[in-house]
């Protein structure tokens, strides 16, 4: 009796440590960019809400330029307003036409219009800051001119923003900050291989080959896989060759060849599983005891094959390359040796 759903899967948690420090340089990386990423964004929403505002002058050049602006508006701003308090005061004494009423006139626009440039020429937010500021001035101030008292006023609000500025961008790069964006870098990064390591359609676990077809494993062939030199700064080759040993390829033909001689078959079909090839090596060893080797590649779905094919393929040996072979594939396979009475003499595991 077979079944066509995928065989359940066992999470090897010595397996999922040791891929995560295979990528040992590129979580360092990821934690050191972190290190500096999570402070930077702690600052960034301290200051929007500490100021309420998007537009902060924090350098010196534009504090100077922005801060110098204000005092030539907050000038013009009190010298209009002189000119206002005068008309109301004196202008009934004029006549329309006289030549004092006409030159406050001409004053009062000219003092107008180079004020309204000057706050055109602020920050959207320093010319709410600085519009809301010249509310608060007392009447009796600007009449007397008291710009020294204004100045200080204004000197107060604008130093205040620029304080708090300064002080998230210095104060968020803080040990703990850093600390604690650093391992946050880890953390996500870490997670991100063991969940597509347990989610993967792949099969990349020798152990899930051994589990799938419950008979005898007879080794696994390793050599570092990876040819580009992003993937080998990736994975890290001596901690690669440290996690996996590798059987001899020639050990698992000579212990399979015993096999067969004890039950008393002459031939063998490799099924190779994946875009992997059989090895010429075992190939040779298994000839070399007497024992005709044929080969079945399959690349795609089982379905793909016609069912004549299993019939005169028995025994099997199975070599699945790791990363090439889906866990579908693998669980089709079985389901077809068992509908057709292929006996599966034993597996291995590639990757090179």
């Amino acid at each position: 009796m077979y079944e066509n759903k995928y065989e359940e899967r066992e999470i090897d948690l010595s397996d999922l440590m040791w891929g995560v420090l295979e990528q040992i340089r590129i979580i360092l990386i990821i934690g050191v960019i972190f290190a500096f990423l999570v402070p930077l964004g702690i600052g960034v929403k301290y200051v929007t809400r500490s100021s309420g505002q998007t537009d902060i002058v924090v350098t010196d050049a534009q504090y100077e330029n922005q801060y110098q602006t204000m005092i030539f508006a907050l000038s013009l701003y009190m010298q209009y307003r002189n000119l206002e308090s005068e008309y109301v005061k004196n202008g009934d004494l004029m006549s329309d036409n006289s030549k004092e009423l006409l030159d406050m006139a001409k004053k009062y626009n000219d003092v107008r219009e180079a004020y309204s440039k000057a706050i055109g020429s602020l920050t959207e937010d320093n010319q709410k800051l600085f519009i809301e500021f010249v509310k608060s001035l007392n009447k009796e101030d600007i009449e007397q001119g008291k710009i020294d008292d204004a100045k200080m006023l204004l000197d107060e609000k604008m130093d205040a923003r620029v304080m708090v500025a300064s002080h998230t961008t210095v104060d968020v790069f803080t040990a703990k900050n850093i600390i604690v964006g650093f391992f946050a870098g880890v953390f996500i990064y870490s997670s991100v291989i063991v969940l597509g390591s347990i989610f993967t359609e792949k099969v990349k676990n020798a152990g899930d080959v051994e589990k799938s077809f419950n008979v005898r494993h007879y080794g696994n062939i390793y050599k570092y896989p990876y040819r580009g030199m992003l993937e080998q700064f990736v994975h890290h080759k001596v901690i690669y060759e440290l996690r996996k040993k590798s059987d001899k390829a020639s050990k698992i033909a000579g212990d399979l060849a015993t096999k067969l001689g004890y039950i008393g078959d002459n031939k063998v079909t490799i099924i190779t599983l994946g875009t992997g090839h059989v090895i010429d090596e075992q190939v040779s060893v298994l000839n070399e005891q007497g024992i005709k080797v044929n080969t079945l590649k399959i690349e795609g779905n089982v379905a793909d094959l016609k069912d004549s094919d299993f019939l005169s393929i028995s025994p099997v040996f199975i070599q699945v390359n790791s990363g090439k072979t889906t866990y579908k594939v693998l669980s089709d396979l079985k389901n077809k040796l068992e509908e057709y009475d292929v006996k599966v003499i034993g597996t291995e595991f590639v990757e090179v």
